[in-house]
């Protein structure tokens, strides 16, 4: 039987995440989500429930985390659960915790009104920056939009006849049809 090991969150972070870089030069960053769950007892009173989660993101995944979020943003999250090992350095005594490893990530907050004075949203994860574009892209970017081609329009295509009336169907013989 194939194992699987795949955690998915939305939740808001607790803060802003702490990046640190390995002597090799890879991001490692550190962050936490806060998971609400509320919902009404038989008696319709209110219940809530929190659960918080320890998050870490490598490389590009944690550079575009620290730099595009913030502590209270709403983030949908993809990854494995690991669990670390430790004994505490004061006590001696043997500390455990379970973190999700990011693979994926979505942002969730709502991109700002036009006249709301914010930034733009920002880019998605998949989209390269502007200096990885092709030279295409950038070209046809910086032309003002007066002055780019038209596009092309396609040919109408002809109507399709209707199909034969439901009688004619019956003056098929039964050895012509193939199934």
């Amino acid at each position: 039987m194939p194992n699987v090991n795949l955690v998915v969150l939305c939740g808001n972070l607790t803060k802003d995440w702490e990046m640190q870089y390995t002597p090799s030069g890879i991001a490692v960053g550190k962050g936490g989500m806060a998971i609400n769950k509320k919902w009404k007892t038989a008696t319709g009173e209110a219940k809530e429930k929190v659960c918080f989660v320890d998050l870490v993101a490598y490389k590009k995944t944690a550079e575009v985390l620290a730099q595009h979020t913030h502590k209270g943003s709403c983030v949908h999250v993809v990854g494995e659960l690991e669990f670390d090992q430790w004994e505490d350095k004061q006590t001696g005594a043997k500390r455990s915790k379970h973190k999700v490893t990011v693979n994926n990530f979505q942002f969730m907050d709502r991109a700002p009104a036009q006249g709301e004075g914010q930034a733009a949203a920002p880019p998605r994860q998949s989209d390269p920056p502007p200096a990885q574009r092709p030279a295409a892209t950038a070209q046809r970017q910086a032309q003002p939009t007066a002055q780019r081609p038209a596009r092309p329009t396609a040919p109408a295509t002809p109507p399709v006849a209707a199909p034969p009336p439901a009688e004619d169907f019956g003056q098929i013989p039964d050895d012509e049809i193939p199934f």
